[in-house]
Order: C-alpha cells, then sequence, then structure tokens
C-alpha cells in the first residue's frame, strides 16, 4: 500500500511538472536570475504576507531549479535547489520538496547543507506523509551518512519513535523521568 502512495505521489508529481505552464521568464544573465530568486525570495518572506502566494511559490520553485540545471557547478546551486525544497513544502508541494532535497545530498554530498536536505526528507516523509517506512529508511541514511552532524542524533531518536502511538511516548516518559519526592 505504501508503494502505491508513494509510487502515486511521484506520478502527480510528474504529471504537475509537465503539465504546469511555464512561467516564461527569461533571463539574459547568471547574475539577473540570481537578483530574481533573490527578490522573490524576500518576497515571499514578507512578514506582512497573511499567507504565501502560492503561484508566485511555484514560480519561484520553477526557476530555482531550472537555475540549479542550468548552471548545476555553480556555488550557489545547492543552496538555490534547498531554499526551493523549503519553499516547495511550504506550498504543500511534498513530494516535489522530497525531490528537491534529494538533489541536494546526492548532487552535492559535501555542501554543508547536505544532511540537512536528507533529514528534511526524511521529516517531510514522517510529519506531512506519514509514511513512517520511507521516513526511517532516511533518518538512517542521515545515520549512515553524516554521522558525526547533529541531525544524526535526532534521526536515532525519531526512528526509535516512529510507530508509537502518543500514549506510549507519554508512558515511555513517565518511565524515564523519576518520581518526584
Amino acid at each position: 500500500m505504501r508503494y502505491v502512495l508513494i509510487g502515486g505521489l511521484l506520478a502527480a508529481f510528474v504529471w504537475q511538472s509537465c503539465t504546469r505552464p511555464s512561467s516564461g521568464l527569461q533571463f539574459d544573465s547568471r547574475d539577473e536570475w540570481v537578483a530574481w530568486l533573490q527578490q522573490t525570495q524576500r518576497q515571499m518572506a514578507n512578514p506582512r504576507a497573511l499567507k504565501l502566494d502560492t503561484a508566485l511559490a511555484l514560480q519561484y520553485v520553477e526557476q530555482a531549479t531550472a537555475f540549479a540545471k542550468k548552471h548545476p557547478q555553480d556555488s550557489l546551486a545547492p543552496e538555490v535547489l534547498f531554499r526551493a525544497a523549503d519553499v516547495a513544502r511550504g506550498a504543500g508541494e511534498f513530494g516535489q520538496a522530497i525531490q528537491l532535497w534529494g538533489q541536494v545530498w546526492r548532487n552535492y554530498p559535501q555542501h554543508r547543507l547536505a544532511p540537512d536536505a536528507l533529514f528534511l526528507q526524511a521529516f517531510t516523509f514522517d510529519n506531512d506523509l506519514q509514511a513512517r517506512e520511507e521516513a526511517r529508511t532516511y533518518y538512517q541514511k542521515v545515520i549512515d551518512q553524516y554521522p558525526d552532524h547533529p541531525l544524526a542524533m535526532q534521526a536515532a531518536q525519531l526512528i526509535e519513535v516512529l510507530n508509537k502511538s502518543p500514549d506510549e511516548l507519554v508512558r515511555q516518559f513517565e518511565q524515564q523521568v523519576p518520581p518526584e519526592e
């Protein structure tokens, strides 16, 4: 059942990315592209905005992905992909977020954001999609690939509680806390 769910999510992502109209934006230079991405990111982060402008967010994700594809060796590529994944998740595009974070840690495994990207893949499977076995797999990858990173300890802790109900977690916590005197 879970493979059907994940397969369906991936198929929907592919279909959506193929059918979503292109923004039509064209940039004459890398610097113009970077400036647009930075300006759009600031616009989306405006504290006066009551909610995320989904159309702008999806346009940002599209342009960030295109930038990284055209400039894969650019030092900004992993950061742009990471932010695009975060924006996609904020827009409810969980499959796309997972896919973009995957590009970060697979294509740039030594980048400072790679462990975070891998962890956020696991967290999105866990928290947003309730795909516990996929989450477990990706949490374990964090531990295996980045054992000295602080997120490895968090990943191990989250693996321990993945399939426990809230009641089980409360009982476990109560057993660990010494009684008051």
